[in-house]
């Protein structure tokens, strides 16, 4: 049965449910939890993980074509605590007490359409090493909170580890004690990080505390951007000099070599508060590595940054985005000339857009398995077109960095490509591919003429200041109280969707 059927027929079941996996590749999937004390450490012990003894992920992988394995509960284990977390996450008030009394009849029986520790498909690469990445989740999160899009790139030939944060900002993780017993790791217990809920009233101890979090995300390899920068500038004397670093990684250690200028990152409606904290300004005025002033560094084609239409109507934190996304962090404008090095070579720009119609919750699980919820308190409409966007766009930014990923599913392309039916394809002349299956060029098109339905370009050339006598540093800090319900549902009152400034005209083609 193909992917459409499946979607419109889970409409039907009480039950919430993901469509299948559009990718030519089976999914498997492992549930991995290891003791720190068998891991080499590749930095410092920061301070506040005395109680983690283990870190954790699941991981999703293309399978062999005859798993037949189970799927795995979407819930976690323990499924009541997991169940009690999310319904504090999301805040508890009339609207949502049908939504609350729904869930323990049926979420339990909510699997994931990826085979329990399936046989991993041998590579058919160049290197015989299927491509790799980490996805890192948000706020109130988990390692199976993103699973679509995970397992949607495994079923595309990649191997996706999804960690899950012991730093308070999961919506709760539960992590084994380790006990030596003739040499073997036990358990003997399980010690509840609970889900920390810090301010969105920014001051000092906000960014001391968000601070804290990265420190520890850092630690377990997995927070993107201050990761990246932390490992590939950890020369820079600016950084080496913090008084209080968020990740500093041990010279000589593998992951100073796997950190570089050509290292990829997707970042779906990244946010900057964390960022822009006093301490981590050597940081922040750093770019990504892409931008690094080396030939081999390709510039803004390996960024990808996908926001949903709640985050784009941030008007003062996408004009701090623009800059954070630039060549140069510290401008107050961004400009063309930021693209060009002094030999003359332009580096492309980032690869930004936004989904019309869709909020933060979108960009996860929650969308595609409780639309009506995103619905009636966001106004997003259709999750599920949310995440096949954000998977076209996925898959064309890793074949545009010559990363080998399975063809696009034709289904996927409904909402518009750019091949024209008239023209006929070349192969024996070497045309390019426009049909969108192995080469979506219409997902990446900032002409202006939309190709793509619900799927608009965000242009960050003129971003970086909105005017007025406060800084967008300011206006950013305040703006994270109106727009706390949509970082943190409880933190809203059921029915009234955080306010926005008005959308930039000039941003989005």
């Amino acid at each position: 049965m193909n992917a459409s059927k499946m979607s419109y027929l889970s409409r039907l079941s009480p039950i919430p449910s993901f469509p299948e996996y559009t990718g030519p590749y089976k999914v498997g999937t492992v549930d991995v939890e290891i003791p720190i004390s068998e891991l080499e450490a590749p930095s410092a012990v920061p301070e506040g993980v005395d109680k983690i003894h283990t870190v954790q992920y699941r991981m999703f992988y293309p399978a062999v074509p005859e798993s037949h394995e189970k799927h795995i509960s979407w819930l976690p284990n323990p499924q009541r605590q997991h169940l009690v977390a999310y319904t504090k996450f999301l805040g508890i008030g009339p609207m949502l007490a049908e939504f609350l009394s729904f869930l323990p009849r049926h979420l339990h029986y909510t699997t994931i359409p990826a085979h329990k520790n399936a046989k991993l498909l041998e590579s058919s690469t160049e290197n015989k090493r299927w491509p790799t990445m980490i996805f890192s989740h948000g706020l109130g999160g988990c390692r199976n909170s993103y699973s679509y899009i995970a397992g949607s790139l495994a079923s595309h030939g990649i191997v996706v580890i999804c960690p899950e944060h012991r730093d308070g900002s999961a919506v709760a993780s539960f992590i084994r004690v380790p006990e030596k017993q003739n040499g073997t790791i036990t358990s003997n217990g399980r010690i509840h990080v609970p889900y920390e809920k810090i301010s969105h009233d920014v001051s000092p101890e906000v960014y001391q505390a968000r601070e804290a979090q990265l420190r520890i995300r850092c630690w377990e390899l997995a927070t993107m951007t201050q990761f990246l920068k932390s490992t590939y500038y950890a020369d820079v004397p600016e950084v080496a000099a913090m008084e209080k670093p968020i990740f500093v990684p041990a010279e000589g250690s593998d992951i100073r070599k796997q950190v570089t200028e050509k290292t990829l990152v997707m970042l779906l409606d990244m946010w900057c508060m964390p960022l822009m904290a006093p301490n981590s300004a050597p940081l922040f005025n750093l770019p990504l590595p892409a931008y690094a002033d080396k030939a081999s560094a390709p510039g803004g084609k390996a960024i990808l940054a996908v926001e949903s239409e709640h985050f784009f109507k941030w008007t003062d934190h996408l004009h701090m985005k623009a800059r954070v996304l630039s060549p140069d962090p510290t401008v107050k404008v961004v400009t063309t000339q930021l693209f060009e090095r002094p030999s003359g070579y332009k580096m492309s720009e980032p690869n930004f857009f936004y989904v019309v119609n869709s909020a933060h919750l979108n960009q996860s699980d929650f969308g595609i398995l409780f639309p009506w919820l995103t619905q009636k308190i966001f106004k997003a409409e259709q999750p599920e077109r949310a995440l096949r966007l954000n998977l076209r766009a996925q898959l064309q930014m890793l074949r545009e960095n010559n990363v080998p990923v399975g063809r696009t599913f034709a289904g996927d392309l409904v909402d518009g490509t750019s091949f024209d039916k008239l023209d006929k394809f070349n192969e024996a002349n070497g045309d390019p591919c426009k049909d969108g299956i192995n080469n979506d060029q219409a997902i990446f098109d900032k002409s202006g003429n939309n190709p793509v339905e619900f799927w608009r370009w965000i242009d960050i050339i003129g971003l970086g200041d909105a005017g007025g006598k406060k800084t967008t540093e300011k206006k950013v800090e305040e703006g994270e109280e109106e727009m706390k319900g949509e970082l943190d549902p409880s933190e809203e009152l059921p029915g009234a969707p955080p306010s926005m400034t008005g959308a930039v005209s000039a941003a989005a083609a």
